[in-house]
C-alpha cells in the first residue's frame, strides 16, 4: 500500500512537471507559419479570409485584388476594376460577396462565384481605410480618411445607404458582437467613437490620449473594446465609457497598427512597427505566443471564422498563414489507469 501511494505521488509530480514545462515552452515559442505566400509588389495592404477557410484576398496598391488558395499558396484570380490603389477588402459572412475600397473613395461589391462587379457604392471623399460587416451580414460599414460622411453604413444586398456619419479621419472600425454598436477609431485625434447602428447617433466618445488610433476591436458580449495606437493598447468598457487597462509588451512603446479578436473571444492578435505578431490571452492580457515572420511594419492580422487560422501581412509583401489552437483549460487527472481523462497543455483544446 505504501509503495502504491509513493508511486502515485511520483507520477503526479511528473505530470505536474511536464505540464509546467509545456506551458513555459509554449509561452516563449515562436510558432512557424503553415504557409508563406510571396505576394506581388505593393500587395497585402489589407487581407481577408473567406468564411470557408480556403481562400484569402489581398488588396494591392497596383489597383488589383488577388485571391489565393491558403492550402497551396497558388493564386486563384486577379480582380481588376479599380483605377486607384486598393487598401481595404472584406468578405461577407456568407462568403458570397467581396467588398473592396480604393484610394479614390470607391467601394466595389464583387460576386465571388463570377468574379464580376455587381454593385458600386456612392463615392467617399477620399481613401477607404476599412471595410467591415456586422456578424449577421445585414450591415456593411466603410470608413475613410476624407471629410464629411467618413463613416457609412449600408445595406449590402441593395447598396442603399443607411447612415452617413461625420466621424473624422476614420482609420479602423469594428462592430459589437450583437451588431448594435459600431466603433470608429479617429486617426489624428486619439478618439474612439461608438455609434448606434440603427439610428446613427453617437453613444460614447472615448478619449484614449493616444496621438494616433490605428486599430479597434470589440470583444465579448459585454461590449468590451481593444484600442491600438501610439504607445500600445488599451481596453475599454463600451457600456460605461471607462478605460479598464493600458498594456503593452515590457519596454515596448511602439505603435500598434492592427488588432484582431479570435471568434471564441479569448485570444487577441496584435501587430505593430516591430514586425512581430503577438497573441494575447484576453482574460489575463498576457502574451501566449510570438509569431516571427515579417520585416517592417505590420498591415493586417485577421482570424478565420472558425478561429483556427490566422493570416498576417506587412509591408514586406509576405502573407503568413498560421494554425491556431484556441486557449483552453489545463486538466489534471488521477494516475489511476482506469481514469480516461486526458492531460492537455499549451494552446489547448478539450476533447
Amino acid at each position: 500500500l505504501d509503495m502504491e501511494v509513493s508511486m502515485r505521488k511520483l507520477n503526479t509530480s511528473l505530470i505536474i512537471l511536464l505540464i509546467s514545462a509545456a506551458v513555459v515552452l509554449n509561452t516563449f515559442a515562436k510558432t512557424e507559419p503553415r504557409l508563406v505566400i510571396d505576394l506581388p509588389r505593393w500587395s497585402g495592404y489589407d487581407i481577408a479570409l473567406h468564411p470557408d477557410g480556403k481562400i484569402v484576398a489581398s488588396a494591392s496598391l497596383a489597383d488589383i485584388i488577388h485571391t489565393f488558395n491558403i492550402e497551396t499558396g497558388e493564386m486563384i484570380t486577379e480582380l481588376e476594376g479599380h483605377e486607384k490603389g486598393v487598401e481595404s477588402v472584406a468578405y461577407s459572412p456568407k462568403g458570397n460577396i467581396l467588398v473592396s475600397g480604393d484610394q479614390s473613395g470607391f467601394n466595389k461589391i464583387w460576386d465571388v462565384e463570377t468574379n464580376e462587379i455587381i454593385k458600386e457604392l456612392d463615392k467617399h471623399a477620399w481613401v477607404i481605410k476599412d471595410i467591415e460587416f456586422s456578424r449577421d451580414g445585414s450591415i456593411l460599414a466603410t470608413g475613410d480618411w476624407g471629410w464629411g460622411q467618413t463613416l457609412r453604413l449600408w445595406n449590402p444586398e441593395t447598396g442603399k445607404l443607411l447612415h452617413g456619419i461625420q466621424a473624422g479621419k476614420v482609420d479602423d472600425i469594428s462592430f459589437s458582437f450583437d451588431g448594435k454598436v459600431i466603433a470608429s477609431g479617429v486617426l489624428d485625434t486619439g478618439l474612439v467613437q461608438l455609434w448606434d447602428t440603427e439610428t446613427g447617433e453617437l453613444l460614447q466618445t472615448l478619449e484614449t490620449e493616444m496621438e494616433h488610433v490605428f486599430a479597434v476591436a470589440f470583444f465579448g458580449a459585454e461590449r468590451m473594446l481593444v484600442v491600438g495606437g501610439t504607445g500600445g493598447m488599451q481596453t475599454w468598457d463600451g457600456e460605461t465609457g471607462e478605460r479598464v487597462k493600458t498594456f503593452n509588451l515590457p519596454g515596448n512603446d511602439k505603435e500598434i497598427r492592427t488588432v484582431a479578436v479570435n471568434p471564441d473571444q479569448k485570444m487577441l492578435a496584435s501587430g505593430g512597427n516591430d514586425s512581430m505578431v503577438h497573441l494575447w490571452d484576453l482574460k489575463t492580457l498576457k502574451v501566449v505566443d510570438t509569431l516571427d515572420l515579417h520585416f517592417g511594419r505590420m498591415h493586417t492580422v485577421t482570424f478565420s471564422s472558425d478561429g483556427l487560422t490566422l493570416a498576417t501581412s506587412a509591408n514586406d509583401s509576405l502573407l503568413g498563414i498560421w494554425d491556431i489552437e484556441p486557449l483552453g483549460p489545463i486538466i489534471l487527472f488521477s494516475v489511476n489507469p482506469k481514469d480516461k481523462t486526458t492531460v492537455l497543455w499549451g494552446h489547448l483544446k478539450q476533447r
